[in-house]
């Protein structure tokens, strides 16, 4: 299995960027794999962009499960009908910031640059923007700016220690950190690669609570399987992050239904459950195999979709070996 992995990655990181990681665990089928090609070693940071949303949605969630944030009472914030709930579903009817934000960054507009973006300043640039209807699935990182802001005020902290104290410390994540926020906590990431955008000259604290977060693929393993097992909420908690309703005409890539801050991605025959990033980052769970997979092809792609063809080679070589016990 390992060198059929190899290979798989090894391929990914030939169709441009800087290198590949990848971690497979699946206990069940006794492979547990990690490993990177291109110039990336396994363990290199990378920026996981809206694998980040999990993150925010789970820290969301334990307060909720708390009794210090509710889901379903309008959140503060530019519009007043929108919900927490509605926000990490992308059914809130909001206008998208994150394209607002690399427009900027690409034609080197942004004022202050060096500082990190403040999400109080990434609101402004989307409030009278016109709104899609509310209660379809569009995707928009608007909502977990908003749902960052409310996590601050539950938490009465920073997003970033919030993180900390709510998921990544309880999870053993102790190589994930929000950048531009707190100090790294290991070497700079691999900067993402594009065909016609240079990715280093963009501001990595364009997405905060929507995709800003720098981690690595045993940090996202760990995600996966704490998210899943019970270490972090309750049962009915999780059975609303993962009651997927289907994205319709606003599908991303294969993103055929989302949650609260996750959706399900089709690879290959089977499903995923997970998330996916703008740089090529992704951290999914395939039931069926008791599979996690977690990686990056740290390549351009909207929410991890450069990393397609890599996802279905390693779910099918998982589902070949699954067929053959």
């Amino acid at each position: 299995m390992r060198e059929r992995l190899a290979a798989l990655a090894a391929r990914a990181a030939q169709e441009g960027g800087p290198g590949v990681v990848l971690a497979v665990d699946a206990p069940v089928l006794a492979v547990r794999e990690r490993l990177g090609a291109g110039g990336l070693v396994a363990d290199a940071p990378i920026r996981i962009a809206s694998v980040t949303k999990t993150v925010t949605a789970l820290t969301a969630l334990r307060l909720a499960e708390e009794g210090r944030l509710s889901l379903d009472e309008p959140l503060e914030g530019p519009w007043e009908d929108v919900t927490l709930r509605q926000c990490l579903a992308h059914r809130a009817g909001l206008p998208d910031v994150f394209g607002r934000l690399l427009e900027i960054e690409r034609r080197g507009e942004a004022a202050g640059r060096g500082r990190p973006w403040e999400p109080g300043r990434m609101l402004e640039l989307v409030a009278d923007a016109p709104r899609p209807t509310r209660g379809a699935f569009r995707y928009s990182d608007t909502g977990y700016v908003l749902a960052g802001l409310a996590i601050e005020r539950a938490a009465e902290a920073p997003l970033h220690e919030a993180y900390r104290r709510m998921v990544l410390d309880p999870l053993g994540m102790h190589a994930t950190h929000l950048e531009g926020r707190e100090p790294p906590r290991g070497p700079d990431p691999a900067t993402p690669w594009a065909p016609d955008l240079d990715c280093g000259a963009i501001d990595p604290t364009i997405d905060w609570g929507g995709g800003g977060l720098v981690s690595t693929v045993d940090d996202l393993a760990r995600l996966v399987r704490g998210l899943h097992d019970g270490r972090l909420i309750g049962a009915a908690t999780l059975a609303q992050m993962t009651a997927t309703v289907p994205t319709g005409d606003g599908a991303i890539g294969r993103m055929e239904a989302y949650g609260l801050g996750l959706g399900r991605w089709r690879a290959g025959n089977e499903s995923l459950i997970g998330h996916g990033g703008v740089w090529g980052a992704f951290a999914y769970l395939w039931p069926e195999g008791d599979a996690v997979l977690a990686g990056s092809v740290n390549r351009m792609g909207p929410l991890g979709a450069a990393a397609t063809e890599l996802l279905d080679g390693v779910v099918e070589a998982l589902a070949a070996a699954r067929r053959a016990r």
